[in-house]
């Protein structure tokens, strides 16, 4: 029924996040009393940013509601290569991390030369913090597809500390993951 609401109005990602959310709740409905639950996604999913998956279950959970974002500066990802139109051209595979914007997260981030940190954003203030950390700023978040041909902000999303996260895990040099072998039958 989900699918048929989504497809019948023309795939509105709201819709479809709303629909992620509403089966969490039912997941979570379904584990005993006092149990946690993890739930990977792509960022703007657990995003608590309108419209997307994670305002809902924030909304729904309150502080139980705890969100990781992930950034990195430089290196390999996989994705599946798409045109201008963003057509898939190819098979799922390597792609190389579009530059940092100036006036991103990631460049400032870079810049600290720190392979790896966690922010724990739900200490950044308004008071006192610098601009990179309050936002909207620039975050680059690519997801299942990604045009090598694209600017190098067309993956850049605005993103607000700590209202949009609570965690940001930097990765300074990324590496692609390892894919399975895999074939349709």
């Amino acid at each position: 029924m989900q699918w048929e609401d989504y497809a019948a109005n023309g795939f509105p990602n709201t819709t479809r996040d709303g629909y992620m959310a509403e089966n969490v709740g039912w997941l979570r409905a379904q584990l005993p009393a006092g149990a946690r639950m993890m739930l990977w996604a792509h960022d703007l999913h657990v995003s608590r940013a309108p419209g997307w998956m994670g305002s809902v279950l924030g909304l729904q959970s309150g502080t139980d509601y705890v969100n990781v974002g992930f950034a990195f500066g430089t290196g390999m990802f996989n994705a599946f290569p798409t045109d201008a139109e963003g057509q898939i051209t190819g098979p799922v595979g390597p792609q190389a991390a579009p530059p940092s914007t100036l006036d991103g997260f990631d460049a400032p981030a870079l810049a600290t030369r720190v392979p790896l940190f966690l922010l724990d954003a739900r200490r950044v203030t308004d008071a006192g913090a610098p601009a990179t950390f309050t936002g909207p700023v620039p975050v680059r978040m690519v997801g299942a597809t990604y045009d090598p041909g694209a600017a190098a902000t067309t993956y850049d999303y605005p993103t607000q500390l700590p209202h949009d996260f609570d965690l940001m895990i930097y990765v300074q040099t990324s590496t692609a993951s390892t894919l399975l072998p895999f074939r349709y039958q």
